[in-house]
C-alpha cells in the first residue's frame, strides 16, 4: 500500500507544483467552514502607526545615500562608527575639516588595515560623510511602509498565532479581526503576548544565542557547572559524595537546573512585562528546588530530588546577582584560560548584546599560540583596535575564575585594562562589583536595543541579520541595506518605549516585512538598481517574513495538531524525533537544527535530508491527525465533524470539500473557497486514493492497523493529510 499511496502523492505533487504557481493564493479571504466564517481585506498599503514605518516612498533614502562613499561607509567604517555615524564600538566622526579628514583616513583607517583605503577610498568616503551631514540623512524616514504588500489579515494571523503562542488562531479570535481590522488584529497580539507561550518563545530565541542547553544528558556531565556554586558554599570535594548516591539523571537534571538560569532569567523578565534592561541588571537568579539546593545546601534527607518546583527569583545566594551575565551557566559556558584572560566571555557580551563582532574592527586575529607574549596584543597596532574595545570588559570578570567560580581575592593581570566600558573606566574609589558595574552600561548603551532587534528578527523572521566588511558582495551590501532600515526603527521603537519587549514584537508582525505577500519592484529599486539579475533574484529571495520552520517549531506545529502526539513519542528517553538536543536518534539536526555544542548556526534554506524527514513525517503524522480524530465522537472534533465513515466520497464532496478547506487553514494557514482550484486538487487525490484502494482491497493498513468497512475512505483521508503535511506551505511562516 505504501508503494502505491506514496505514487499517488507525488503525482498529485507534481500537478499542484504546477497549478500553485496560479492557484496558490486563489480562493476567497474568507476562512473555510468550521475555522472561520467572515471575509477579511488584505491591507497592501497602510500600517500601523506603531511600526514606525509610514513614510513618502519617493523620500525613503537621501540624495548622499546614492554617493560612492556611502558603499566604502557601509564595508570598512560602519562596524566602528555605525552604519548612519551614529557611533558603535567607536564614537561617530564628527570633524568637517575635508582635507585632515582625508588625511586621517589615508593613513590610518580602517584600523589595523589602512592599506583597504587609498586617497581616492578616502575622498570618497569623506565627501559622503560631509555630505550625508550638510543634507542631514539620519533624519530621514528609514523605510518605505510600501516595500511589500501584505498578506491578508487572517492568514497574518494565524501566522503571528503560532509564531508568538505555539497555537492556532481560535474563531473568536479570526472573526474579530475580521469585523475589526488592522486594530482588532493589534489587540489580538497583545493577547497573546500575555501567554505563557510567548515568553517561552523568547527564552527559546535567546537559547540560540547563548546556548546554555549544550548541558544535556547527551552532552557530558558537565560537574563542573555544579561544583561552581556548591564550592563557593564552603563545601570541598564534588556534592554528591557529601549528598549521597543518586540517579544519574538526577543530575543531570541539577546541572540544567543550572544551565537554564541565564534563560528563565530572560523568560521572567518578559513574562513579568519588566523593563527588558533587567535582563542583564537583575539582582536576583532564578532557581527551581534543584539549583537553589546548590547555592544554600540542605541535608539530603529533607530534599526530594523529584519535587523539582518552578523557577522563582533568589536572592540569598554567595555570588553577585548580575543578570545574565552572573550567572553560572553563562559565565561557564564562556570558559576563559591564562592567556585568553575573560576575552572569551567579553567577545560574547559585545556579539549577543551590542550587536558588535569585535573580529571585524580591524586588524588581524591572532592564535594565542602565534603571539611571541601575552602582552604583544597591548602593544601591536594590528590588535590594538579590537583589544582596547574588548579587555576593559573581559576585566570586569577579574573576581571569576576559569570555569566561572566566584574568587573576589584572586590576582588579576597587572598589565590588563581596568574594568570599563564604551570608553571609560570603573573609577578606583568605586566599591561596586567590576561585572555590575559593566552591565549597567551595556543595559543603557543603545547597541543593547540593536543587538534585542537582532536577536527577535533572527528568531520571528527566521533570517539571518548581516554584518558586513570590505569583502562583502554587492548583493550582501543591499541586503544589508533593507534589513538596516527596517531594524534601526525598532531599535528606536524600543528604546522609546522604555525597552519594552512586548511593543517591539508587536511592531516586528504587524510590518509589513512580517507579513509580506509580493514585493513591490519600484519600491525595492532603491536598494537593488545597480545589480545584475542575478543578484537582484538573490536580495528578492531573502526580504520578506516567510521563514522554513525551525525543528522546535515543525515538532510544536506537529503537537498542536495531533492533541500533543510528538512524532517519535515511543521514545522513553526523549521528547520525540525533532528535539533538537536528541543527538543519539534524533533528526532535529539534519532538520537544519542546532545542538548547542557542534552544530551551533541553524540552516536557513531548505536541503535534500530537510525534504526527506518532511516527507516521512507527512506519512507518520498524517495517521495520529486521522486516528485522534475519528477517536472522537463527532461533536468534538476538530476537522472531521461532517465526515461520514458510512458514505462514499462521492456522496459526500461537498462536506469533504469543507473539511479539506479546514485543514488548508489548520496546516498551511490559508484560506481556500471549496470551490477553489487548491480544494478541488486535494478532492480529487482523495478520490484517486480511494479508487485505488478499492481495487487493491486490502483488509488492514498500517496506519494504526485501520481496518473496517470504513478503511479505504479513512485511507485516502490520510493521504491527503499527508500531502497537506508534505506541502511547502505546511512549515514554513
Amino acid at each position: 500500500m505504501k508503494a502505491n499511496f506514496s505514487f499517488y502523492l507525488r503525482v498529485a505533487a507534481g500537478y499542484l507544483l504546477l497549478t500553485s504557481l496560479v492557484a496558490c493564493d486563489g480562493g476567497t479571504d474568507s476562512p473555510p467552514a468550521g475555522s472561520a466564517s467572515s471575509t477579511s481585506s488584505s491591507s497592501s498599503s497602510s500600517s500601523s502607526s506603531s511600526s514606525g514605518q509610514l513614510v513618502d516612498n519617493n523620500k525613503a533614502i537621501c540624495e548622499a545615500e546614492k554617493m560612492p562613499g556611502r558603499q566604502i561607509w557601509l564595508k570598512q567604517c560602519a562596524g566602528c562608527h555605525g552604519d548612519r555615524n551614529q557611533g558603535n564600538a567607536f564614537s561617530a566622526v564628527v570633524s568637517t575639516d575635508r582635507e585632515g579628514m582625508i588625511s586621517y583616513v589615508t593613513t590610518s583607517m580602517p584600523l589595523g588595515k589602512n592599506e583597504l583605503c587609498d586617497n581616492d577610498c578616502a575622498t570618497s568616503v569623506t565627501d559622503f560623510l560631509i555630505a550625508y551631514r550638510q543634507e542631514s540623512c539620519d533624519d530621514f524616514p528609514l523605510v518605505s511602509s510600501t516595500l511589500f504588500n501584505k498578506r491578508p489579515i487572517v492568514e497574518s494571523l494565524h501566522s503571528v498565532a503560532f509564531n508568538l503562542a505555539g497555537r492556532l488562531p481560535t474563531q473568536a479570535e479570526v472573526d474579530q479581526v475580521n469585523s475589526g481590522g488592522e486594530q482588532a488584529f493589534l489587540s489580538i497580539i497583545d493577547n497573546y503576548m500575555n501567554e505563557e507561550a510567548f515568553a517561552n518563545r523568547i527564552m527559546e530565541i535567546y537559547g540560540d544565542e547563548i546556548q546554555v542547553e549544550q548541558f544535556t544528558p547527551t552532552h557530558g556531565h558537565s560537574g563542573a557547572l555544579l561544583n561552581i556554586t556548591f564550592e563557593e558554599e564552603g563545601v570541598q570535594g564534588w556534592w554528591y559524595d557529601n549528598y549521597g548516591e543518586r540517579d544519574y539523571l538526577d543530575h543531570v537534571n541539577i546541572i540544567r537546573a543550572h544551565a537554564r538560569e541565564p534563560l528563565q532569567l530572560i523568560k521572567h523578565v518578559v513574562k513579568e512585562g519588566k523593563d527588558f534592561r533587567e535582563i542583564l541588571t537583575a539582582d536576583y537568579v532564578m532557581v527551581n528546588n534543584l539549583n537553589k539546593f546548590t547555592y544554600k545546601p540542605y541535608q539530603t534527607e529533607q530534599f526530594a530530588y523529584k519535587d523539582i518546583g518552578e523557577y522563582q527569583p533568589f536572592y540569598e545566594t554567595q555570588r553577585p546577582r548580575i543578570g545574565v551575565l552572573g550567572t553560572v551557566g553563562f559565565i561557564y559556558k564562556f570558559k576563559s584560560t591564562d592567556v585568553n584572560r575573560n576575552r572569551k566571555r567579553a567577545y560574547a557580551i559585545y556579539d549577543i548584546f551590542l550587536d558588535t563582532d569585535i573580529k571585524t574592527l580591524g586588524g588581524e586575529v591572532i592564535a594565542a599560540a602565534d603571539a611571541e607574549a601575552a602582552t604583544d596584543i597591548l602593544t601591536d597596532p594590528s590588535c590594538k583596535s579590537c583589544h582596547s574595545v574588548m579587555d576593559p570588559v573581559a576585566s570586569a570578570f577579574k573576581h571569576y575564575n576559569a570555569t566561572g567560580m566566584y574568587r573576589p581575592n584572586q590576582k588579576w593581570h597587572d598589565d590588563m585594562s581596568k574594568p570599563g566600558f564604551a570608553g571609560n573606566s570603573q573609577p578606583d574609589e568605586d566599591n561596586e562589583e567590576p561585572l555590575r558595574w559593566v552591565a549597567e552600561r551595556i543595559a543603557d548603551d543603545p547597541r543593547f536595543a540593536r543587538a534585542t532587534v537582532r536577536t527577535l528578527f533572527e528568531g520571528l523572521m527566521g533570517q539571518k541579520v548581516l554584518r558586513i566588511n570590505a569583502d562583502s558582495l554587492p548583493e550582501h551590501v543591499a541586503l544589508y541595506s533593507i534589513q538596516q532600515q527596517y531594524l534601526a526603527p525598532w531599535a528606536k521603537l524600543f528604546i522609546d518605549s522604555t525597552y519594552d519587549i512586548k511593543a517591539l514584537v508587536k511592531a516586528m508582525v504587524s510590518s509589513d516585512y512580517y507579513r509580506a505577500a509580493s514585493i513591490i519592484d519600484d519600491s525595492l529599486d532603491l536598494y537593488i538598481s545597480s545589480l545584475n539579475d542575478e543578484q537582484k533574484d538573490y536580495v528578492k529571495q531573502r526580504i520578506g517574513g516567510a521563514s522554513l520552520f525551525t525543528p522546535e517549531m515543525l515538532a510544536r506545529k506537529i503537537n498542536m495538531l495531533t492533541d500533543n502526539q510528538s512524532w517519535g513519542n515511543t521514545i522513553e528517553l526523549f521528547d520525540g524525533f525533532l528535539d533538537p538536543i536528541n543527538v543519539e536518534n534524533g533528526l532535529g539536526v539534519l532538520y537544519g537544527g542546532i545542538d548547542f555544542k557542534d552544530n551551533t548556526e541553524r540552516l536557513r534554506d531548505l536541503n535534500g535530508f530537510m525534504l526527506a524527514i518532511q516527507e516521512r513525517m507527512s506519512y507518520d503524522v498524517a495517521c495520529e491527525i486521522v486516528a485522534n480524530e475519528l477517536f472522537k465522537v463527532p461533536s468534538e472534533r476538530l476537522y472531521f465533524e461532517a465526515f461520514d465513515l458510512a458514505l462514499p466520497p462521492e456522496s459526500q464532496s461537498t462536506q469533504l470539500k469543507g473539511i479539506i478547506a479546514s485543514l488548508m487553514w489548520a496546516t498551511w494557514g490559508k484560506v481556500f473557497d471549496v470551490n477553489s482550484d487548491e480544494v478541488s486538487i486535494a478532492y480529487d487525490l482523495l478520490l484517486n486514493i480511494y479508487q485505488e484502494n478499492l481495487r487493491m482491497n486490502k483488509n488492514v493498513y498500517d496506519c494504526h492497523y485501520t481496518s473496517g468497512s470504513a478503511r479505504h475512505l479513512i485511507m485516502s483521508m490520510v493521504g491527503v493529510v499527508s500531502y497537506l503535511l508534505g506541502d511547502y506551505r505546511f512549515n514554513n511562516l
